[in-house]
């Protein structure tokens, strides 16, 4: 414990991507308990992989200033539980310490596959590690909470029933062929990220939030109109009554389909464009 607070000490390779991934995760689901993150590698003072900071932002998290950390004696004694990424460095740690019946990897106690390591791989894959991450961490919370004291704070825990809304990932696909106007382009980039975010990984994204942060992105856009010839608020309306009556996440083909509608927004609407997009519309609901 530290200051009579249960500690945990999550345990990677060179504490610069998926030990502070799951630390951020690990304390968000307890609240009330220390939670640190080191490595078991001489990586000191490295940053942490970008996509790490990246995938948190998904989550609704932050990394911070985290630069990796490797073990530290005091850290190791006073650890309660030391919660290790994958069964492998689990091993190293027991080879390394004396910490016999303190140490497991989070998918031992989760009875699931290791999370791989997706280091300098693309960020789709930092997301999927962190939806591995979920889903081991509702399986063991149960057993993580039984292997540590009893909690000083008041503070519940909390279950990872879901994840917020994602919040920015680069679009990869469906950008607009013409660049944005300047003023259109913060909240166009906006919506490309969380729908790409919904096209790779459906189940970790809530549809009702992101439909409501699309909303609040297309009435800045409407905003921005300044010329009474163009035709986007109206285009932002019909968009914004589309996804009112969309109650379920679209398919990711269907996704695609209303990026490239919504990128006719990035430059001013005439009647023509608004006609086209109408009909682009109409068919995207009946199909």
């Amino acid at each position: 414990m530290i200051n009579e607070q249960a500690f945990v000490l999550v345990v990677g390779g060179a504490d610069t991507g998926r030990s502070p991934l799951l630390a951020a995760l690990v304390r968000r689901a307890l609240p009330a308990i220390e939670v640190r993150s080191a490595g078991v590698l001489s990586h000191e003072g490295e940053p942490a992989d970008n996509e790490v900071g990246l995938a948190l932002e998904q989550l609704g998290l932050q990394l911070g200033d985290h630069h990796a950390r490797p073990l530290d004696p005091d850290e190791v004694r006073q650890a309660d539980l030391l919660l290790a990424v994958d069964r492998g460095t689990a091993r190293v740690l027991q080879a390394q310490a004396d910490v016999a019946g303190r140490t497991v990897a989070l998918s031992e106690l989760a009875a699931m596959s290791d999370v791989v390591d997706p280091h300098r791989m693309p960020l789709g894959l930092w997301l999927a590690a962190a939806r591995d991450f979920q889903a081991q961490l509702n399986v063991a919370l149960p057993v993580v909470r039984k292997r540590l004291p009893t909690q000083r704070s008041e503070t519940p825990d909390q279950p990872l029933t879901g994840v917020p809304s994602p919040h920015v990932i680069q679009p990869t696909g469906n950008t607009p062929a013409v660049a944005a106007a300047p003023e259109r382009a913060e909240s166009l980039t906006r919506i490309n990220r969380l729908l790409e975010t919904a096209q790779l990984l459906p189940e970790i994204v809530d549809w009702t939030r992101l439909r409501t942060d699309v909303g609040d992105r297309l009435r800045a856009i409407a905003t921005a109109s300044q010329s009474a010839a163009d035709l986007t608020p109206a285009a932002t309306l019909m968009i914004e009554g589309l996804l009112g009556q969309t109650t379920v996440m679209p398919s990711a083909e269907r996704i695609a389909q209303l990026r490239t509608m919504l990128n006719r927004l990035g430059q001013p609407i005439d009647g023509p464009g608004l006609a086209q997009l109408g009909s682009e519309a109409i068919n995207w609901r009946l199909s």
